[in-house]
């Protein structure tokens, strides 16, 4: 984890020096500002969940490891509700692309948006579920390492059509080629607009798999996901038809096995996966 070399109120969030956290807040303490105090707080406590994590995971060979077994350790509850998983977005991250992202924010200049209020946009309308579920996953109007996401507006219409024809006939290893098809447009997005817009593959839910999943995949190799990771390959970056559709299946049984919904067995995998920054989408009410 990179070191923050100085401390202020408007970095904390992503420090990861405890001491000159501890020191910023005892500067607050002794100002009065409670604002400060709370940030520097909600850091130390989050880098102390990272810490505890990151202790558990080393208890696991991977070469051992049953995802199942790994999400009792960690204590995922089944009553989680994983569907307020919220980012907050802000209108001004999104201006680049010439108001395509502006119906979802209708007058407002921030909002948060839930994993239940995209799949919500959805069933409104698919073009607001696309436009949610991406915005949603990159809330700083970006692709990992800064690339825009100005292809998945070049190709939106495509990726409807494609994505309308999939929520018809279900998942085909033809219509899942041509939703990869375009340029620049990568799993990380294809594969939340197949999740959001409630896509299946026969009967299993289509899930999110994105660079988390896969380091998760590849580090834990876990023992309910033989045929996944038969097809996996670290020179893969964006998944075949073959691997995608075995980790929904296998995901989906494993879902059937615990009572905890698959959606919510992918966020742990996102949550946990080793090397990998906390994420910055939050639970906001953790019990259903």
């Amino acid at each position: 984890m990179t070191r923050t070399k100085f401390v202020t109120k408007d970095n904390v969030h992503e420090a990861s020096d405890v001491p000159r956290i501890r020191s910023l807040m005892a500067n607050a303490e002794r100002l009065g500002e409670a604002e400060v105090i709370e940030k520097c707080m909600f850091r130390l406590q989050e880098l102390n969940s990272v810490q505890r994590k990151n202790t558990m995971r080393q208890q696991l060979a991977p070469s051992e490891h049953s995802f199942l077994d790994h999400t009792k350790k960690l204590d995922l509850d089944p009553s989680y509700n994983f569907l307020s998983q919220t980012i907050e977005i802000k209108r001004k991250n999104f201006q680049r692309y010439n108001g395509v992202f502006d119906q979802i924010f209708f007058d407002l200049d921030v909002i948060n948006l839930s994993r239940q209020d995209v799949f919500a946009l959805f069933e409104k309308d698919v073009e607001l579920g696309m436009l949610a579920s991406i915005a949603w996953g990159f809330q700083k109007g970006t692709l990992p390492g800064g690339k825009t996401l100005n292809p998945f507006v070049s190709n939106f219409s495509s990726l409807k059509d494609t994505l309308n024809r999939i929520l018809e006939t279900g998942l085909t290893e033809t219509l899942f080629n041509e939703l990869n098809s375009h340029r620049e447009v990568k799993n990380g997005i294809t594969t939340k607009l197949l999740y959001f817009s409630g896509a299946k593959y026969l009967s299993a839910e289509c899930l999110i798999y994105d660079s988390r999943v896969k380091v998760y995949l590849e580090h834990f190799r876990p023992s309910e996901f033989p045929q996944t990771l038969s097809f996996l390959k670290k020179s893969q970056p964006v998944p075949t038809y073959d691997l995608y559709t075995c980790y929904c299946t296998e995901m989906n049984i494993c879902s059937n096995k615990s009572n905890v919904p698959a959606g919510a067995l992918e966020m742990f995998m996102f949550t946990n996966a080793p090397g990998k920054r906390p994420a910055q989408h939050k639970i906001a009410d953790l019990k259903s």
